[in-house]
């Protein structure tokens, strides 16, 4: 087997394979998500509103309860983009806990109506930061402003 794919099998298996469920870990990492939703999701998401503004667009940002391919996600933090002519139609970015594997992870992803598309998955919130949201939430925004312009 190859080397680069050896170490990519170790790194898969550190993140995902030795994951077991401990008495608290679930309130912990909810607790972590907050934290990083406030300290470090929302002034990003800030910024980038901000410069939306600019270019004449309505975006807003708002902590709710989402649906994400029939599960219910909680307390999300989502930047609904208000694309000017477009309003809420024009889609949103989010970022929320899921829980459909062995533990929890923070999930990005884009709604574009009708369709999400999945764009990262956080094994931790401790992992995000404030560079690489910036650069997902641009990225993110193309792409639900290219979908838009036809």
């Amino acid at each position: 087997m190859r080397e680069h794919n050896l170490n990519r099998l170790a790194l898969i298996d550190a993140r995902f394979g030795r994951a077991t469920a401990v008495e608290g870990a679930e309130e912990a990492f909810d607790e972590a998500f907050l934290r990083v939703r406030e300290a470090v999701l929302r002034p990003v998401m800030e910024d980038v509103a901000g410069e939306l503004r600019k270019l004449g667009h309505a975006p807003r940002i708002a902590v709710e309860d989402l649906d994400h391919e029939g599960d219910p996600m909680r307390s999300c933090i989502v930047l609904h983009l208000g694309k000017r002519g477009r309003g809420e139609a024009s889609g949103y970015v989010a970022f929320g806990v899921v829980r459909d594997g062995p533990a929890p992870e923070v999930l990005a992803w884009l709604m574009a109506p009708p369709t999400p598309f999945d764009l990262l998955r956080y094994a931790h919130p401790d992992r995000i930061d404030e560079g690489h949201v910036e650069q997902l939430l641009v990225d993110a925004i193309e792409q639900l402003f290219a979908r838009s312009a036809g």
